[in-house]
C-alpha cells in the first residue's frame, strides 16, 4: 500500500491528533506505530522522530539525502518475531517543519510511505523464532490470524518495553552528528 500526503497545504484534512508542542505552539502528532510489516518513508523535510528503548524521541531524517529512505517496523512483525523486533514507535515534529521555513513550498512538508502488509487471511506464529533456538515469551505463542491482530488495540507502554533486554548505545559520531542509534544485544 503506498500513502502520499501533504502536510500544509491549505485546506488539508489530517488523522493524527495535534498535541501541544515542548517549545512551543506548533502542534506535535500523538505517536503511532504501523500495524504492518514494514514502512518505507520519504520525505521532503524532516521532522520524523523515533522513540529509542529509554523513551528519547531521536530524529531520524535530518540527514537523508536525497536517495535515502527510512525504513521501520511495524507490530505485525513484533507479533511474528514473538517480540524480539520492537515495532518502531513514531510522531512527527512539526516544530523542525516550521523552523526549515514553510514559506518556501506551499504544500509544507510532502512526504510518501510504502507499507508491506500481510494478507488477511494469513496467520501471524512465532514457530520460525522457536526453531531458531530464541526464547518466545507467553503472549507470542498462540498463532493469530492477521485479520484477528488487525482489530486488536495494542497500548505503546506495551510495545516498546521490553524488560530484562540489554541494550547497547553507539557512542556520538565524531562530526558531532544528531542521530544515536540503539540496538538490543542478545
Amino acid at each position: 500500500m503506498a500513502i502520499s500526503s501533504c502536510l500544509g497545504r491549505p485546506g488539508a484534512q489530517h488523522a493524527a491528533v495535534p498535541l501541544t508542542g515542548e517549545q512551543g505552539n506548533v502542534p506535535l502528532f500523538e505517536e503511532d506505530a504501523e500495524k504492518g510489516l514494514l514502512t518505507l518513508f520519504k520525505s521532503d523535510k524532516s521532522g520524523l522522530q523515533v522513540r529509542d528503548l529509554q523513551g528519547r524521541w531521536i530524529a531520524v531524517d535530518v540527514d537523508l539525502g536525497p536517495h535515502d529512505m527510512v525504513l521501520y517496523s511495524g507490530m505485525c512483525l513484533h507479533q511474528a518475531t514473538g517480540g524480539y523486533l520492537s515495532p518502531s514507535v513514531h510522531r512527527m515534529d512539526n516544530n523542525v517543519i516550521a523552523s526549515q521555513g514553510q514559506g518556501s513550498s506551499p504544500y509544507g512538508r510532502c512526504s510518501i510511505e510504502f507499507k508491506l502488509m500481510p494478507r488477511a487471511s494469513a496467520i501471524l506464529h512465532c514457530s520460525a523464532m522457536t526453531a531458531a533456538g530464541h526464547p518466545v515469551g507467553s503472549p507470542f505463542q498462540q498463532p493469530i490470524s492477521v485479520h484477528d491482530f488487525m482489530q486488536r488495540s495494542q497500548p505503546m507502554e506495551q510495545l516498546v518495553s521490553r524488560p530484562g533486554v540489554p541494550t547497547y548505545a553507539f557512542p556520538a559520531p565524531l562530526d558531532g552528528g544528531s542521530l544515536q542509534t540503539q540496538i538490543a544485544s542478545e
